[in-house]
């Protein structure tokens, strides 16, 4: 049994599943990695500690080691002619897995990974 503690969408066209799974009773809202570095920070901070464990997807390998850092505008983004969508899912659900583990208390450290 896989306990969902909370479903994010983007802020794209997500309005009514998220009021769907509301009135369902489960926890949904908006989340956004792509505002700020936070969220990937986070993820490759806890990766180089070893607290993320998945099985192996090349897709996300791909976009994870292909995306780049504005530091002007302070943001992840990928590459002219690649894609994120799966790396930023795996960014947005660690965040969120930690986030409903802490109660929303978060420290992300300011470095630069990438």
């Amino acid at each position: 049994v896989i306990k969902i503690q909370k479903i994010t969408y983007d802020s794209f066209a997500s309005p009514e599943s998220i009021q769907e799974l509301q009135r369902a009773g489960i926890r949904s809202g908006t989340l956004s990695v792509d505002r700020d570095s936070s969220q990937y920070d986070f993820l490759v901070e806890k990766m180089f500690l070893g607290k993320v464990r998945g099985y192996h997807y090349p897709p996300f390998k791909s976009e994870l080691f292909t995306l780049e850092r504005d530091n002007v505008k302070g943001k992840v983004d990928h590459p002219a002619s690649g894609s994120e969508d799966v790396a930023d899912g795996v960014a947005g659900a660690v965040w969120n897995c930690f986030m409903a583990r802490t109660g929303g208390v978060v420290a992300v450290p300011i470095r630069s990974y990438m």
